[in-house]
Formats: C-alpha cells, sequence, structure tokens
C-alpha cells in the first residue's frame, strides 16, 4: 500500500513514471486510488452540455421526416447540446463541399424546434496535405490563400444558416504545429466572438515531455496553445492502444485532471469536452478497452477532484455508430451518476 501512494505521488510529479504506474493497474488498490470518485462533487457537474458527431447525409438530399424525427428524440435523450453534423473535406481551393440548401434548413429547424437551446457546430476541415486517409489531403498549413478562403467559406456558411459556429477537424496535426494555431486564429477572428469555434484535439501524450508520436497525440503545452485561439477543445479521447478498460480509465482520468488543472492554471475560457469512442475495432482501438463504461468511469474520477471551470462534457464518436445498448450505458454512467452503484466516496 505505501508502495503504491508513493508511486501515485511521484507520478503527480514526473510523468514517466507512467508504464510503471499503467503496469500495477491490475492491483486493485491502485484502483481505488487513481479511479474514487466523490458523489457530492459528481452531482454538481453539469452533465447536459454534451455532444456528438453525425454523419454527412444530414446536410445532404434524402432525409426523411422520420429520420430527422428519430435523431431529435436520441439526441435529447442523451442531453446532447453540440452537434458536428459531417461537411467535410475541403477541396484543394480551401472550399466547403456540396450541401442540400434544403436539407440543412431542414435540419436545423427540427433540432433547434425538439430541442432547445441546441448549438449546431458543422464539421468542417479534413486531412493536411501530404497525408491520406480515405483520400489524399487538401489542407495546406503553409497557404494563407488557402486559409482565408476556408474561414471565409465557414463565416459564410454559418451566417447563411444562422448556426452557432464550427466544428473544425483536421488530422493529423502534429504536436507543436505553430501553423495550426494562425489557423485556428484566423479562423476565429473571421467567424467573430459571438460564434463558438470547436477544435477536434488529438489525444494526449502518454509521455509529457518525451511525445513518442506527435502527429497522433498532443503534449500539455501545445493544447494550451490552441485553447488560447477557440472556445471549445474536443479531445479525440481514442487509439491509444490500451487492450484493457482499467488502462484507459486510468488514462483518461490522469490527462484529464491535468488538462483542468492546467488551463484553470492558465485562467483559459476554452471548454475540454472528452471524445468517447463507439466504432468498430481498428489497429489501435481495442473496444474491450476504449469504450463508454471505461471512458466515464475515468471522466468522473478526474472531475471528484479537478478544478471544474473548463469542463463541458462528453463527445460521443459517433452518432451513426453507437447502439442503444451502449446510449443506455452512457446514461446510467454519465446522465444517471447520482445512483451510480461504483461511485465511491473519496
Amino acid at each position: 500500500m505505501i508502495l503504491l501512494v508513493f508511486l501515485r505521488l511521484f507520478f503527480c510529479w514526473h510523468p514517466a513514471i507512467l508504464p510503471a504506474y499503467l503496469l500495477l493497474s491490475n492491483v486493485p488498490t491502485t484502483q481505488e486510488i487513481a479511479l474514487s470518485e466523490d458523489p457530492a462533487i459528481l452531482k454538481r457537474v453539469d452533465r447536459t452540455r454534451n455532444a456528438a458527431w453525425l454523419e454527412h447525409r444530414w446536410f445532404q438530399a434524402g432525409v426523411t421526416p422520420t429520420d430527422l424525427e428519430a435523431l431529435a428524440k436520441r439526441l435529447a435523450q442523451n442531453k446532447i447540446h453540440y452537434l458536428y453534423p459531417h461537411l467535410t473535406p475541403t477541396d484543394p481551393a480551401g472550399h466547403l463541399p456540396q450541401h442540400s440548401d434544403d436539407a440543412v434548413r431542414k435540419f436545423t429547424t427540427k433540432m433547434r424546434h425538439d430541442i432547445p437551446g441546441i448549438q449546431i457546430l458543422p464539421w468542417v476541415g479534413g486531412v493536411q496535405k501530404g497525408y491520406k486517409q480515405t483520400s489524399p489531403g487538401t489542407l495546406d498549413f503553409n497557404s494563407p490563400a488557402m486559409r482565408d478562403a476556408f474561414a471565409a467559406d465557414c463565416s459564410a456558411f454559418i451566417e447563411k444558416y444562422h448556426l452557432d459556429g464550427i466544428h473544425l477537424n483536421i488530422e493529423p496535426v502534429e504536436s507543436g504545429d505553430a501553423r495550426f494555431v494562425e489557423w485556428v486564429g484566423a479562423i476565429k477572428k473571421r467567424i467573430g466572438d459571438h460564434k463558438v469555434l470547436s477544435v477536434a484535439a488529438a489525444k494526449p501524450s502518454l509521455f509529457e515531455g518525451f511525445n513518442v508520436a506527435p502527429l497522433r497525440a498532443w503534449d500539455l503545452d501545445y493544447f494550451v496553445s490552441v485553447g488560447r485561439h477557440c472556445d471549445q477543445l474536443v479531445i479525440m479521447n481514442y487509439d491509444t492502444s490500451f487492450n484493457t478498460q482499467l488502462q484507459y480509465s486510468l488514462f483518461t482520468e490522469d490527462k484529464l485532471s491535468r488538462l483542468l488543472a492546467r488551463f484553470a492554471q492558465e485562467k483559459l475560457a476554452c471548454k475540454i469536452l472528452i471524445g468517447i469512442p463507439t466504432y468498430d475495432p481498428a489497429a489501435r482501438h481495442d473496444v474491450k478497452a476504449e469504450n463508454i463504461p471505461g471512458a466515464l468511469q475515468g471522466m468522473r474520477a478526474a472531475l471528484s477532484h479537478s478544478p471544474q471551470q473548463n469542463f463541458e462534457g462528453a463527445a460521443i464518436y459517433a452518432d451513426w455508430t453507437t447502439s442503444d445498448a451502449e446510449w443506455q450505458q452512457f446514461r446510467d454512467g454519465w446522465l444517471n451518476i447520482s445512483d451510480h452503484p461504483q461511485t465511491r466516496k473519496k
């Protein structure tokens, strides 16, 4: 017990001890120390400002009133406050892709009628030039002309449909990339202070200060740099390569705690959401580890002992991959946690 407490305290001072800490993650006492929760504190957390990434079809022709009705009901039931409907990729000139004017208007009208206060932030961006996912990247951070054209298109789209802002998702972005920070600042300036600029952020680096995968993970300092220029950071807290749920919970608890403490220290206005995966198994995504219960356990533990002024909610990736059973897990582990059976007083 004394050794475990020592390692926990040492880990807070020296992040490089993380591998040793995770090697002990199968010891029950370690779980008690790291993942304990405070019911009184958690009851005071606003858990109604969550988000969800939505698929491309919502801004395209072919969506039926029945489709919209079912989506609105699902989002309202799960207290989804921010919607990120897909509107990528950006073309090589920096312009947003084609969409259906009628579909966008019907979508926004229905969501706002059925879910008062909902905020609609189109998911814009794409892949950085020089990289490839389903198609080659188009976004060139070294092109001021592309940056300005993209920012202008985002602003025009927001104003045309009276939207609440945008959700910017460009991948990959290397930790420390100053050009991306310039893009974020320019886009925020263009859309204005009255609109929300939400940014999808890479997962936190496993080794703070010794980032072995800077294209896939950000250091704490870089979160701060980007957070100074946007209103909301949505952490893509997945593809960690962990193979147990406990490891993933410990990772989530530690990284969210550090982010909240640092943002409070820096007095940033930027809010933080934690992205939770529900998609099929992938190369670095083990569904037995990275899942809704695992993420929520880490979030509850972090919020039990961390400053909360920069915390916003959970973000589900994605609506179209989340089953009814997973939505029930979300409600049980997050929306209804006042009576959560695993909640323990610290």
